[in-house]
């Protein structure tokens, strides 16, 4: 899944970044050019040249965000990166994709999400599936077009979104498309009350199965270069591991035990936990604690750790011995949470989006994938019209 991954990595990651932004741009200058009416048409939908252009901003901001936040956005421009369809049905994962510039980036990755967009758009037309009007709200709180449009500085106007090729009503269009679409399909065919409803014992079993709730503290047994350690050193990791069962035996709080983990070398980790009886300081399985790791097991890399995670008892604290990623040998002590047990009991209920979508998940990418298989007959692009979109105007 290599070519994938940088890809999604970059398309959905750098949102988080959007607020990182710069005030010294300003819009370029509005043209008076005829513009086509349709940049790409596939099935009945038409992307208009303010609509394509909503998206191609949309791809390039987020880029743009990205180089603001950890290097120069005057630079990215010249840089190389790899390009390979996130939304393709197969991918090889063996290499990292064709080399291409930013714009062209740019430019591909919006087509590919208009494509994937379209093909949700007319299963949802398909299936009598709408936005739902919480979702809509919730977009329009969330200040959606403030957001993207304050990456580099703009004000939200429409004089301002003109002057950028598009209007206010394209850019929030495809703002809920891009936000929402897929969701709102995903809880039209398989959520409660949905066309292909999946029973709540699925949902429930796959939770019970997969989602592993903990804490941990682990330390290598091989030195810097992957060599097992010494004997003696080992020894002495191993009695390290054993000061921490014994803070937490003696505290009955985890957190206290992460705590002496965290200042090993600097006191005696068991110095003032006599200050604590019975394991009335306990305050971990209220799930308020920093420390608590929630992982879907199904999907985690390690599954080594995975193993040694179930091989303690819910409720318990063990010490483990594994390899960490089947190479290097770890010794860890877990403390192992019940997932919706004492102070979690939203958990479950707060995870059912996820859930529907893990359950789901082939079924539901299988009929996006067969759609727009179907959709590639009718499928008409202007590439004169793409070519003359220069995302990198959106930044002079």
């Amino acid at each position: 899944m290599k070519k994938r991954v940088f890809i999604l990595l970059v398309a959905m990651a750098l949102l988080i970044f959007t607020g990182c932004s710069t005030s010294s741009n300003t819009p370029r200058s509005s043209t008076t050019t005829a513009e086509p009416d349709s940049v790409i048409s596939v099935g009945d939908r038409v992307y208009s040249t303010s609509e394509y252009k909503a998206y191609l901003y949309n791809s390039a901001a987020m880029i743009y965000a990205y180089y603001a936040y950890y290097a120069d956005p005057s630079t990215m421009w010249e840089q190389v990166l790899p390009y390979s369809n996130p939304y393709a049905r197969e991918t090889s994962g063996d290499d990292e994709g064709e080399q291409v510039n930013t714009a062209e980036y740019i430019r591909r990755t919006t087509k590919d999400t208009i494509l994937y967009l379209a093909a949700i758009e007319a299963l949802m037309t398909e299936y009598g599936i709408e936005l739902d009007d919480t979702d809509k709200a919730e977009a329009e709180a969330n200040g959606y077009v403030d957001d993207l449009m304050n990456v580099v500085g703009f004000d939200a106007t429409e004089s301002t979104a003109r002057s950028l090729g598009f209007s206010l009503a394209d850019f929030q269009k495809m703002y809920l498309a891009t936000h929402y679409s897929e969701k709102a399909l995903l809880h039209g065919l398989y959520g409660k009350g949905g066309k292909q409803e999946v029973p709540e014992k699925e949902l429930r079993a796959y939770f019970d199965e997969n989602y592993l709730v903990y804490e941990i503290i682990q330390i290598a047994l091989v030195d810097s270069e992957g060599n097992p350690l010494s004997s003696d050193d080992a020894a002495q990791v191993k009695a390290r591991i054993n000061q921490y069962l014994a803070v937490y035996e003696q505290t009955g709080d985890f957190d206290k035990a992460i705590e002496a983990y965290d200042n090993y070398g600097t006191e005696d980790p068991l110095s003032d936990a006599e200050t604590y009886e019975d394991g009335s300081a306990n305050n971990v399985t209220n799930n308020k604690s920093v420390n608590v790791i929630e992982i879907d097991a199904k999907a985690y890399s390690d599954q080594h750790l995975v193993a040694a995670i179930r091989s303690v008892k819910e409720g318990e604290v063990k010490i483990v011995e594994y390899k960490q990623g089947g190479n290097d040998d770890m010794i860890a002590l877990i403390y192992r949470i019940d997932a919706d047990g004492t102070g979690r009991e939203t958990y479950y209920d707060d995870s059912r989006d996820e859930l529907l979508q893990k359950v789901c998940e082939d079924d539901f990418k299988n009929l996006i994938f067969d759609k727009m298989d179907e959709q590639v007959s009718s499928l008409q692009i202007n590439q004169s019209a793409i070519d003359t979109c220069k995302p990198e105007d959106f930044f002079k």
